[in-house]
């Protein structure tokens, strides 16, 4: 198998910019109960390194930014977790090629 390392190959272009993404920003994975069906079977789920780790591990977007604190400000639902009150403003930016190596298969 060849690998071709688009990191090298080609350049890189921004293609969009997406500016202040606020995201839960937990130190690991969990779930809870959904309080608006508490009688049935539904879970929210807070991803470790909030929901934008899904766009950072496609290798399609690098982080330029980002801003963790802790802060109640935006969680309406009392928590027996503290890092469920973790929160990250990151600014991501969407490369035209993806930064993982492209596999001659």
């Amino acid at each position: 198998m060849r690998l071709i390392d688009s990191r090298y190959s080609r350049p890189i272009f921004v293609k969009v910019t997406f500016k202040k993404v606020l995201d839960y920003c937990p130190s690991q994975a969990f779930c809870f109960k959904n309080h608006h069906w508490p009688d049935q079977e539904i879970y929210n789920f807070k991803q470790a390194g909030g929901h934008k780790s899904f766009l950072l591990n496609s290798g399609n977007y690098l982080e330029n930014y980002s801003y963790i604190r802790t802060s109640n400000d935006y969680q309406k639902i009392e928590t027996k977790r503290p890092d469920a009150m973790t929160w990250s403003d990151s600014i991501l930016t969407k490369l035209e090629n993806p930064l993982h190596p492209l596999a001659d298969l």
